[in-house]
């Protein structure tokens, strides 16, 4: 009996790689048995879960987008992705929990290197694996709508370069902490690592929407959010702004 998916998803993806596929995205839904305790007496929980695999031109943040668009349309928002450094199938630097309302839902990340050649794999493999029971039982699909807004926006682009293994969902965290209540939306639009890029580090770019509904905003307390933010960002993560 299954205790996770991992293993078949590997399979799969190791099956169509070394028959020449160059790019492959993939999931399954499955049961998993669960032990309740050592040595067992019970009949294990079943579990069911969705996981998801990717490899070719595609990357973590490719799996976390497909995974909060897939999660975002049922109605769960607010995923917080903490880092995962103990888990031995994944790289330990590339992996994260995902959590909600301090309950664990699932994981996304590399996997290992050693796994991947266990499976005759030589790219970067990313798989994520969510418990498919929590998230039918976290499902909303009530629609809310509020009225358009009277006032308009200001969007301001902030590009970063930061170490490699720092989360962005850490730096949008610290974005968020500086809103004032006047951020809209937060949108990670481009991740890059290479040419002019120090070894170990990446460059991040957000698109960052601000507005009120009571008032038109003033150039002036938006460059002041927007300067506070890159302060934090600069004492906590050591950040440069990418000129």
């Amino acid at each position: 009996m299954r205790t996770t998916l991992i293993p078949n998803m590997l399979e799969l993806l190791s099956r169509n790689y070394n028959r020449g596929v160059e790019e492959c995205s993939v999931y399954e839904i499955g049961n998993t048995f669960i032990a309740k305790e050592f040595p067992i007496v019970e009949l294990p929980e079943e579990k069911k879960i969705l996981c998801l695999g990717v490899y070719g031109n595609k990357d973590f943040y490719y799996l976390k987008e497909v995974i909060d668009k897939t999660l975002g349309r049922l109605g769960i928002r607010d995923i917080e992705y903490i880092r995962e450094e103990n888990d031995p199938t994944f790289h330990p630097g590339r992996t994260a929990k995902l959590m909600l309302n301090g309950e664990e839902i699932g994981i996304l990340g590399e996997i290992h290197v050693d796994v991947a050649e266990n499976y005759d794999i030589k790219d970067r493999i990313y798989v994520g694996q969510l418990d498919f029971n929590k998230i039918v039982e976290l499902t909303n699909l009530e629609v809310k709508y509020k009225p358009l807004p009277k006032y308009p926006s200001m969007l301001r682009d902030l590009a970063l370069v930061v170490k490699e293994d720092i989360l962005v969902g850490d730096i949008q965290k610290i974005i968020s902490r500086h809103g004032e209540g006047l951020i809209e939306k937060i949108e990670l639009f481009d991740i890059y690592t290479g040419n002019q890029i120090p070894e170990g580090m990446k460059s991040v770019a957000y698109s960052i929407t601000y507005r009120s509904y009571d008032r038109t905003l003033r150039d002036d307390e938006v460059n002041s959010i927007q300067q506070s933010i890159i302060e934090d960002l600069e004492n906590s993560f050591d950040a440069k702004l990418r000129s």
